[in-house]
């Protein structure tokens, strides 16, 4: 067992379970340094996932520089890490005599059909939308690019489970800035392999779905090896949840001091579907005779089950006809 840095600021959530393999590399000894070993990936839906945001900018600049981005195959890479006022960006591309500002987001968040950004709330990503949108408002040219780990999805979208506020600024600005999500594929020594799929933006769903409203699944711990989880619907769904967090919902009949929530978003309720998924996890017993509360012997957010059910039912299953 060993201790690493990763150089990522998201939550990861989908992908740091047990027994996931993990990529590290070896440091040289410095007084900066606490660990001796740096994370650079993980393997993830059977295939290698890029986790060091650090690198996943040098990932980009190699696919801008070698025309591999659909989209901005005609810009140059002139400056990286460009300071603007009292904000910096990644790149600043040419074409001829226009300039581009280019941001660029990782993205390891997907299932087979869909990938979103953000896994957790992003107030620099937020800033740097804006950002963007201010300074096309001087006359300037700005785009966002996301760098989905994953060749599989075919769809991408802001996360307005995760981040609400996020997701409207970009939606806000997608005509001022351009929005460029493509998919990468990375092989089994984390080496880039060519090529970068561009990804379809369905606004529609995100219209549709984006209100105040929508499924939960709650879950609090009884000791190291019980845990209790809740599922629902609720409209409006934020002020539910902020209840829920200071332990004034009564889904259970022993009172929890407290509970974590994990929101859907949703124009749909799709409790009865839920349950019906939760029943099926391993270690999953009804507790309440056929209601919405289950309890594990493994927290949830370490059970691989129930981390792609969340992240499917966030992504995948709004393509679904009638979704």
């Amino acid at each position: 067992m060993v201790e690493a840095f990763l150089p990522n600021p998201g939550r990861l959530e989908a992908i740091l379970l047990p027994d996931t393999p993990l990529y590290l590399s070896r440091q040289e000894p410095s007084p900066h340094r606490k660990t001796e070993y740096t994370v650079w990936g993980a393997a993830y839906r059977g295939s290698p996932v890029l986790l060091h945001t650090h690198f996943a900018n040098r990932a980009a600049e190699w696919l801008l520089r070698s025309r591999r981005v659909p989209g901005l195959e005609d810009w140059k890479v002139a400056r990286t890490e460009v300071a603007v006022g009292h904000s910096r960006f990644d790149f600043l591309l040419e074409r001829g005599r226009e300039t581009l500002f280019l941001e660029v987001k990782s993205t390891s968040q997907f299932r087979e059909k869909m990938a979103m950004f953000p896994d957790s709330p992003t107030l620099r990503g937020r800033k740097h939308v804006l950002e963007l949108a201010a300074l096309t408002e001087k006359g300037y040219r700005a785009a966002v690019l996301f760098l989905v780990h994953s060749p599989t999805p075919r769809f991408f979208l802001p996360s307005w489970h995760l981040d609400p506020e996020f997701a409207a600024a970009l939606y806000d600005h997608r005509f001022n800035i351009g929005i460029f999500p493509v998919g990468i594929q990375w092989g089994e020594g984390l080496q880039l392999e060519d090529g970068a799929l561009p990804l379809a933006l369905p606004w529609e769903i995100y219209e549709r779905e984006r209100g105040d409203r929508g499924n939960y699944l709650l879950f609090s711990g009884r000791g190291e090896k019980e845990w209790q989880v809740a599922c629902g619907y609720a409209d409006p769904l934020d002020s539910f949840l902020r209840k829920a967090k200071r332990g004034r919902v009564p889904v259970f009949s022993a009172p929890l001091s407290a509970w974590n929530s994990l929101p859907i978003r949703s124009s749909r309720n799709e409790e009865k579907f839920i349950r019906e998924q939760i029943r099926l996890l391993p270690g999953a017993q009804n507790m309440d005779g056929g209601g919405g509360v289950y309890s594990f012997p493994l927290h949830p957010k370490k059970n691989r089950e129930f981390c792609d059910l969340v992240l499917s039912l966030r992504t995948d299953r709004l393509l679904l006809p009638g979704n």
